[in-house]
């Protein structure tokens, strides 16, 4: 979750470095580094460090000269047995054809080491490199074949999550999201009552809704634009590092909050291009996963809960004295729709739904 900080971050060009990796910075040595190198087989001449927020992540060409991900987790972050499901599950996705970046072997024939350092551990994992590029909303805003791909994208990843029996020595160890969001909620939200109380209620009224396997399961729970890259043909998604356990309609609420909630343009455009978006992208999953239109029409729901995630972690990341004219304008913006219980757009998802339906299997032009 923390993560979606920094996609708000870049957004204002500036760097951070997330709570649980200031923490881990100071075990994390060359030493580390070249031993995780090592026992993936990489070469350490190679290695080139990468933005990340949560773990540390570098490039690197591993034994067979391919341009590969190395992720080192720490266990402040994340247990050893999370990564494990996690990988579980992405091997699983990878193997059933779906469009992600798989997990690669050590040359212990497994796909999480650890490295025991000072009393704390590194979770030290290797993975595909995406193909394609990063892809920028503001500069494909007409990009309807890039909408129908990213829906058609996650609408794979639910329909094939639908199947997955995780490996029989691994319990459910992916936590359920709304149980973490009420811990973190606790410890990040301003003392703002009028805030607090739109959160708990919101947050009660999610949790309240049926898990059944057809609505409810495992999720990335982030799948905005900076966790894939695209070839203009599929995407190829990675970052699973915040996966849990889920409502689907939620991957479904990240891409279109994301894609709007710093719109550039008047509000009629804003809502314009919301609906020519989540349209494309409905299509593209209604092609490969069924959600009924009772599902589609709870997005606002979750609309409003990534604004409360959202400024719960802002005001924990940022400083009194850190607060530009332009962040307090964020961050008001954000509190008034908390408090109106207005999500980020309004939609006519019946009428949307409807459209897909008809038009699920078609193509898309490309802007």
């Amino acid at each position: 979750m923390m993560k979606i900080l920094k996609l708000e971050i870049d957004s204002f060009n500036e760097g951070t470095v997330g709570l649980m990796k200031k923490e881990a910075k100071q075990f994390f040595t060359d030493e580390i580094l070249h031993k995780g190198a090592e026992l993936f087989s990489a070469d350490k001449v190679t290695l080139t460090e990468l933005a990340g927020f949560e773990n540390f992540i570098y490039g690197v060409r591993n034994k067979n000269n391919q341009e590969t991900i190395l992720r080192f987790c720490h266990s402040s972050h994340r247990s050893g047995e999370q990564i494990e499901a996690e990988m579980d599950w992405l091997r699983y996705l990878k193997n059933e054809g779906a469009a992600v970046c798989g997990p690669l072997p050590s040359m212990n024939g497994k796909l999480m080491e650890e490295i025991k350092t000072e009393g704390t551990s590194f979770f030290v994992s290797m993975f595909e490199k995406a193909q394609g590029q990063a892809v920028k909303i503001q500069e494909n805003r007409n990009n309807l074949q890039l909408f129908f791909d990213w829906g058609k994208a996650v609408g794979e990843l639910h329909r094939l999550t639908g199947k997955y029996k995780p490996s029989p020595y691994l319990p459910a160890l992916r936590e359920d999201y709304m149980e973490m969001s009420s811990k973190l909620f606790a410890d990040f939200m301003p003392e703002d009552p009028d805030v607090r109380n739109k959160t708990y209620e919101l947050i009660s009224l999610i949790s309240a809704l049926p898990k059944t396997n057809n609505v409810y399961g495992l999720t990335h729970t982030d799948l905005h634009s900076g966790n894939f890259f695209y070839d203009n043909t599929r995407l190829w998604i990675f970052d699973f590092d915040d996966c849990s356990y889920h409502y689907f309609i939620h991957d479904l609420a990240m891409p279109l909050y994301y894609s709007v909630w710093m719109f550039d343009g008047t509000t009629e455009e804003r809502t314009a291009f919301s609906e020519q978006f989540f349209t494309a992208f409905l299509k593209g999953y209604l092609s490969e996963n069924h959600l009924p239109v009772e599902e589609i029409e709870k997005i606002h729901l979750f609309l409003r809960l990534r604004d409360c995630d959202l400024y719960g972690i802002l005001h924990h990341e940022w400083e009194p004295e850190d607060l530009t004219e332009q962040r307090k304008e964020v961050l008001q913006k954000i509190r008034e729709r908390i408090v109106r219980e207005s999500p980020v757009v309004n939609l006519p998802y019946d009428k949307i739904y409807n459209q897909a339906m008809e038009e699920r299997g078609k193509r898309m032009p490309s802007g």
